[in-house]
């Protein structure tokens, strides 16, 4: 039957019918084309909220960074100056011993010079610590793995700066102070 022998109620009725299923795919459309830019405007915020706050915590760590950068700095300043007084106490001692008419004079001064290279020899280590924990916190903020040279290698010459305390040379300082003690025999 073609559609011009069907009765124009019946024409119409699949008409109206093909018109409704229509309009109601298209509001289905609509419905799901809202919810999808609803879904998407909410995944933006989202990730907006998320990028402020890797922004804020970035910038903290970036001036957590920067105070331990000028600790470290501090500690690096702090450290040679304490190896420049051990250098210093070294050569007096060493003049302290070529000096035959030292006496009684001598000894005190010899136990002066002995604690002060104790107070340095703790400090220089409790900085040395701390200059290792601070180093340790700065790498690690900045994501980096651990350098192959510690604080303590400077001991060694590996930063070219004197050997400190507890080192030969002051072990052999210490051992020549310990011969001029009275009775010793020196």
């Amino acid at each position: 039957m073609s559609p011009l022998s069907l009765p124009h109620s019946l024409q119409l009725s699949k008409l109206k019918h093909s018109y409704q299923k229509l309009q109601s795919k298209q509001l289905k459309e609509s419905r799901e084309g809202a919810k999808s830019r609803e879904e998407d405007r909410t995944e933006v915020t989202r990730l907006n909220g998320k990028i402020e706050e890797f922004r804020q915590r970035s910038a903290e760590w970036e001036n957590q960074r920067m105070q331990y950068q000028k600790q470290v700095s501090s500690l690096e300043t702090q450290r040679k100056g304490l190896a420049e007084q051990f250098t210093n106490m070294k050569s007096q001692g060493a003049a302290w011993l070529q000096d035959p008419g030292g006496g009684r004079a001598g000894q005190a001064d010899l136990q002066r010079l002995r604690g002060q290279l104790e107070r340095a020899q703790d400090t220089l280590h409790s900085q040395e610590l701390e200059l290792e924990r601070l180093r340790h916190l700065q790498e690690q903020l900045r994501g980096e793995p651990r350098r192959g040279q510690h604080v303590g290698d400077w001991r060694e010459g590996g930063r070219g700066n004197p050997a400190p305390v507890g080192r030969p040379e002051t072990d052999r300082f210490l051992e020549i102070d310990s011969q001029c003690q009275p009775g010793a025999g020196l």
